[in-house]
């Protein structure tokens, strides 16, 4: 009886968030995504086709991923293209029809099949072909490797290839000083350089909470999540990003898929309650901070960039309970804290303070004059 009970629930619990949310089978979407990716690949070629590039300086910028699946990189790595091609750079990125990267990518920055070996930057991923790097290093070319996670902690690959990625290249750009704790590596060969985020607009207040990533990963902690907001003052409490086999009984849990309207994301709560146990620079939380919500981060080292800000709250994962007092504080002030909440991100995670990071970096390993340093190993 409890079998066919709990059966029951599963299809019903299915059939409603494929109602809801409005979500297609897995292979219509799969299918739709790849119609997206390879439409934004040949519209990129149409236009350098017939319209050529607009950029006014002669410095070429070369991107080169080999891992070009989903993953946070897929979305914070584009931002760097689009950031200096909005300088003025020539930007090409090495991508294929089918590639995740293609629909994050800018008109500014042209898409390719193959490396310009002949540029005066290369930025790569930490998979990137060894034998292509140290040949364009032979070259006298300079190389940036831009790095999204921990040593142990990247996408599968083998610790000592990660190592040999890093060791080669000219710079290692960190996303958080948490990662430095790991790699370990001397100054001068690394830059932390947070991600960044375009302002997400927030139009509306709920009194809800909610939390946005990979929830089904167990490091995101999104039970907790839920076990909070159950014990505080918020309305309902919005899940984006569980897979399609959640079950929850609470009504006032609402577990969505994926989702890329940020502005739908960030309009279902007032609060972001995001209790990852690992993290780097997670970009949930710097959206949140754009849209002027205030946030309750556990309090790992990641997070503690994070801390000046007066709507960020840091609580341990050995006393949670900590925060439902941080949650009904927030929800209760949200309006009064948003400006210095919007404020706080805007000198630190906006688009204009990344793109200037960024160029100072270039200059300087172009060899040009700098306009101030941006070595952060001290962050």
């Amino acid at each position: 009886m409890n079998t066919k009970h709990t059966e029951s629930r599963t299809i019903y619990s299915k059939t409603c968030e494929v109602l809801i949310e409005k979500r297609l089978p897995y292979f219509i979407k799969r299918r739709s995504l790849l119609i997206k990716n390879q439409w934004n690949y040949w519209l990129n070629v149409f236009i350098y086709l017939f319209l050529g590039s607009s950029s006014k300086q002669t410095k070429k910028v070369t991107f080169k991923c080999d891992f070009q699946g989903m993953s946070g990189p897929t979305f914070s790595i584009p931002d760097i293209a689009n950031a200096l091609a909005n300088l003025g750079y020539y930007v090409e990125f090495v991508s294929y029809p089918s590639s995740n990267y293609n629909p994050q990518i800018s008109r500014k920055v042209k898409l390719v099949k193959t490396a310009d070996l002949n540029s005066d930057l290369f930025i790569v991923d930490v998979s990137c072909n060894h034998e292509f790097v140290t040949m364009i290093l032979a070259k006298g070319k300079k190389v940036i490797t831009t790095i999204h996670g921990k040593l142990n902690s990247l996408h599968g690959l083998d610790t000592e290839y990660v190592k040999r990625s890093v060791s080669i290249s000219n710079m290692a750009r960190f996303v958080s000083p948490a990662q430095q704790e790991s790699f370990q590596l001397p100054l001068g060969k690394f830059v932390i350089i947070p991600n960044m985020a375009a302002k997400v607009l927030k139009s509306k207040f709920t009194n809800n909470i909610g939390v946005v990533g990979n929830l089904t990963n167990t490091r995101k902690n999104a039970n907790l999540t839920v076990e909070l907001g159950l014990k505080s003052s918020a309305k309902k409490i919005q899940l984006w990003g569980v897979g399609s086999d959640f079950i929850c009984d609470y009504k006032s849990v609402i577990a969505h898929g994926w989702e890329t309207n940020k502005e739908k994301i960030f309009n279902s709560f007032d609060v972001l309650v995001f209790l990852s146990s690992e993290e780097n620079c997670p970009k949930a939380v710097v959206e949140a901070l754009s849209a002027g919500i205030p946030c309750v981060l556990s309090d790992i080292s990641a997070h503690r960039v994070f801390s000046e800000c007066d709507g960020v709250r840091l609580i341990s994962l050995n006393e949670p309970d900590a925060g439902v007092v941080a949650i009904n504080e927030f929800l209760e002030n949200k309006e009064a804290l948003r400006d210095n909440i919007i404020k706080f991100w805007e000198e630190n995670f906006s688009e204009k303070v990344f793109a200037q990071y960024w160029q100072n970096l270039i200059e300087d390993l172009l060899g040009q004059e700098q306009t101030f340093r941006i070595s952060r190993e001290d962050a």
